[in-house]
């Protein structure tokens, strides 16, 4: 979908830079509060989910030769599979939701505790304002820029591009400045 008028472009990088903005803001300010709350449980989740979507796979594995053994040698008998086998997979619809939420918890470890980290090594532990306030406005520049790559061809003229950049570029500064005085 192509942006009809330079306007629109405009509310589009404004819009989508402000909410990843607020989105870094919270999420980094959350997670340097709880610097070592959030590392651990972020890191234990996401371990957690690792090590099931690992078993998904090896259960798969175990799902597969179970079934050709049962169907060729042992002619279709039952018997031979173990409870654990018929435990997991009962379990296997649950699969999927719980390789989303890993994937889910891997990304804001990402998006938010590494830079609060990285804050907290470069910062005083107890003034991160402005380093907080660069940190975000270079990141939700950041994701204006990839959206923008992404899309090219919804800003076909240099008005469009130019009035999207000045969404982006704007957008962050403007809810810095409101968040940090909230």
């Amino acid at each position: 979908m192509r942006l009809k008028y330079p306007l629109r472009s405009f509310t589009t990088g404004l819009v989508l830079s402000s909410g990843a903005a607020f989105f870094f803001y919270l999420g980094i300010s959350l997670s340097y509060t709880y610097l070592s709350e959030s590392l651990i449980s972020l890191l234990g989740l996401t371990l957690l989910c690792s090590l099931i979507f690992w078993l998904k796979g090896k259960c798969d594995h175990m799902f597969d030769i179970v079934d050709v053994f049962s169907k060729t040698v042992s002619l279709d008998l039952k018997s031979g599979q173990p409870g654990v086998y018929r435990f997991l997979f009962f379990l296997r619809p649950v699969y999927p939701y719980i390789i989303a939420s890993g994937a889910l918890m891997m990304l804001l470890w990402v998006l938010w505790s590494v830079p609060a980290l990285i804050m907290y090594w470069f910062v005083q532990p107890h003034s991160p304002g402005t380093s907080l306030g660069f940190i975000v406005y270079f990141m939700s520049v950041g994701s204006g820029i990839l959206y923008y790559l992404s899309n090219k061809d919804q800003f076909p003229t240099l008005s469009h591009r130019i009035t999207f950049f000045a969404g982006v570029l704007f957008a962050p500064a403007g809810a810095v400045k409101i968040l940090s005085n909230w």
